[in-house]
């Protein structure tokens, strides 16, 4: 069919006016006010659809160009054909997309593109032989009936448009595929020039918008005289590395790891009672989900904790994860993209992102480069946004998999992994001064380069010292070290402030202190001369005074 003929064929559908063109008209302008209430989503959704538009996963270059009256949003992906028109020129059908069932597109709900009617009234679309737009303000409409045109579906409704009827305000190349948006409207005192502006001020601000788009790896916009771009650049073809700029500027580092999962029979056929607008057919299809995470490194190169960080269905949503990094998955949202639908699939996509944490937590303890910061990007508890199904969902999941899987570097061999439950954090250093003292606790340390040990399960303190001190002392005595044992002990004290009560009289009751008969005592039977030197006492009296030894300890180690 001749391209022409195919958009006044859709006119001509689209544009009665009768009851229920009038009902379908109501809806979609409720729908784009209520949906697409923030006129920065239509960005994100311009971005997706061209996105979507890659061919033979071809690198995809955007470019947003504004001035006081227009914005030109152009791609360098695949043109329109029937199936993309017919697509456009409806509302929320998936009889006519190629979306409906190919995994490798993000969008499937059709109701995306009705966001710019939020900045626009009136929109045109030139791609190679297609040109038509989407007009409000038709005038054959208004010449009927002052009223009538209201009552239009007119944001599905295509008119053709000529080429010498475009609007002479910019330069477009014909090779691209192009959308222009008027956005002053005098008749109604409409200016949506500066909504637009601060739209793209944010994009600029969140480059790693496009961190997860699959084939847009550079966006430029043009305003005035003025040239912005972010790009996202792969340090090799074979790495997992990934660079944002902004105008020519490093603005972060990322490394960027998949996972691939089955989906289980289970939840296969849960999936299938789903609504397809809730569950689009490509997924009730799928044999397997996929998963995406992006570590932030630091100035030096090492892995660092993202603050803030969303949840990303390819595009970010306003979903806070309280993870300490960036996840991708193919979530099932709410109509604006922003929210996550409560559904069995989120929840089992819930379960994957803990599997997968801990398997790459296990992955990075085996980098020497990461794996001093393992328990930096751990996570047990989600405190963001998210609803407490999926949290408790997540929470369940990542303990089973915390029980199972060693990542934790050990202090005898770093390469000798830990579970999470069983690794000791020597809090006081104990073990690194005394290696010969505690063999079976000893292997249980974890590194001392690894950072973060307060989110360790156990801890080896003060207190838990004490516990085994008399056994320690004897061991001591017999490795000529008991010396060092009380210097220890002495400084030790010193420095975590030896001020808890309960502790404090637990120490008095300890038998670690030598005396002059060569044994152990406690406290509250050891005696201090006042003097270094000790006065003999007869052995009737039973005086136990304490071993010479200790009073060679220096003054200031006391």
């Amino acid at each position: 069919m001749d391209k022409k003929e195919h958009i006044e064929r859709l006119f001509d559908e689209r544009g009665k006016n009768d009851k229920n063109s009038t009902t379908l008209a109501n809806t979609l302008d409720k729908d784009i006010q209520t949906v697409f209430n923030s006129p920065e989503k239509f960005a994100l959704e311009l971005l997706q659809n061209a996105d979507d538009a890659a061919i033979d996963n071809q690198p995809i270059h955007v470019t947003f160009q504004i001035n006081q009256r227009y914005l030109a949003f152009s791609h360098t992906g695949r043109h329109f054909d029937y199936q993309d028109v017919e697509a456009i020129c409806d509302n929320a059908q998936q009889q006519f997309t190629r979306k409906k069932t190919d995994l490798s597109k993000t969008g499937f709900k059709g109701i995306g593109f009705k966001s710019v009617f939020v900045i626009s009234y009136r929109v045109y679309i030139i791609s190679r032989n297609y040109c038509f737009r989407f007009d409000r303000d038709y005038a054959k409409w208004r010449n009927n009936d002052s009223d009538r045109f209201r009552r239009y579906p007119w944001q599905i409704t295509p008119i053709w448009t000529q080429q010498n009827q475009l609007p002479k305000v910019f330069e477009l190349n014909k090779s691209h595929v192009t959308f222009l948006f008027q956005l002053v409207d005098e008749t109604r005192s409409v200016n949506n020039v500066e909504k637009v502006y601060n739209a793209l001020k944010i994009l600029m601000q969140t480059p790693n918008t496009i961190l997860f788009l699959r084939n847009i790896q550079e966006i430029t916009i043009r305003q005035h005289n003025r040239i912005d771009s972010i790009q996202l650049r792969k340090l090799f073809d074979t790495s997992n590395q990934y660079e944002l700029y902004v105008n020519d500027t490093l603005k972060s580092k990322w490394l960027i790891r998949s996972d691939e999962q089955q989906i289980p029979n289970e939840i296969h056929q849960k999936l299938q009672r789903l609504p397809d607008q809730e569950c689009p057919t490509k997924l009730k299809q799928a044999t397997s989900v996929n998963l995406k995470f992006a570590f932030l490194f630091g100035e030096e190169g090492t892995l660092k904790a993202h603050h803030k960080a969303v949840l990303f269905c390819y595009l970010p949503t306003q979903m806070y994860s309280g993870l300490p990094f960036l996840v991708n998955g193919d979530f099932l949202l709410s109509a604006d993209r922003t929210q996550l639908l409560t559904n069995i699939w989120n929840e089992y996509m819930f379960r994957c992102i803990a599997k997968f944490h801990i398997a790459l937590l296990h992955e990075f303890a085996l980098n020497e480069y990461y794996c001093d910061h393992v328990l930096l990007l751990l996570t047990r508890r989600l405190k963001g946004t998210i609803s407490q199904q999926f949290t408790d969902v997540y929470s369940s999941t990542i303990d089973i998999e915390l029980a199972k899987i060693a990542f934790i570097p050990s202090h005898i061999n770093q390469w000798q992994l830990l579970k999470w439950g069983e690794a000791i954090s020597d809090d006081l250093g104990f073990f690194e001064a005394f290696p010969s003292i505690d063999l079976t606790k000893r292997k249980l340390i974890a590194s001392y380069r690894l950072e973060n040990q307060s989110k360790l399960l156990s801890h080896f303190t003060l207190l838990k010292l004490t516990e085994n001190l008399e056994q320690y002392s004897e061991i001591c005595i017999e490795k000529s070290c008991y010396g060092k044992l009380i210097e220890f002990l002495i400084n030790t004290c010193s420095s975590f402030g030896y001020t808890d009560r309960e502790l404090r009289t637990h120490m008095q009751k300890i038998s670690f202190l030598l005396t002059d008969q060569n044994k152990l005592s406690n406290s509250s039977a050891v005696y201090l001369p006042v003097s270094r030197k000790l006065k003999e006492y007869p052995s009737i009296l039973g005086i136990d005074f304490i071993h010479p030894a200790m009073l060679e300890i220096p003054d200031s180690v006391k």
